[in-house]
Order: structure tokens, then sequence, then C-alpha cells
């Protein structure tokens, strides 16, 4: 895969949640999931619009928003809590 965002440890919930997603896989790069050396390569459009499971794409959707929040520092406080409820009830 030669696009993507590179996420390393700096991401560790979303690394956790994109490899339960796709991480044994045998088609993970299909996927737009391609291990390095030192974290993964995700190509966020192949995990959303590419071939896969149905079920799959709320959590290709969640784990981008993770990406994104872990990116900026986290959720702020008054939020944190809500998202979580909201995270279990759907579980």
């Amino acid at each position: 895969m030669s696009e993507g965002e590179h996420l390393h440890d700096g991401y560790p919930q979303t690394l956790r949640l994109l490899d339960a997603l796709v991480g044994r896989r045998i088609d993970q790069a299909r996927l737009g999931y391609c291990p390095v050396g030192h974290g993964v390569v995700v190509d966020g459009d192949a995990m959303v619009d590419g071939p896969r499971r149905a079920p799959s794409s709320p959590s290709s959707d969640i784990g981008r928003g993770c990406a994104i929040v872990e990116g900026t520092g986290g959720l702020p406080p008054h939020l944190a809590g809500v998202v979580a409820e909201v995270m279990q009830a759907l579980a």
C-alpha cells in the first residue's frame, strides 16, 4: 500500500481497535491495513469503501474517529463520559 496514514504508539487505542477489526485477516492490505516496523499504515478510504463484510463498516468509521480523537489529545472531559456510555450501550 503506497498511500495512507502511519499510526504508531501515539495511537494505542486506535491500533487496538483496528487490530481487532482486520489485524488477523489474510486480506489486510486489500482492506487498507498494512503493518510496518513501527505501527501500521492505514488507508482510511479503503477501510471504509473497500470490499469487506458489511458489519465491519461501522467499526472502520469508529477507528477513523478514534485516530482523530487520539491525534488531538483526547476528548474534552465533558464529552468523555457520554461517548463511553454511548459506545457501551451500542456494544
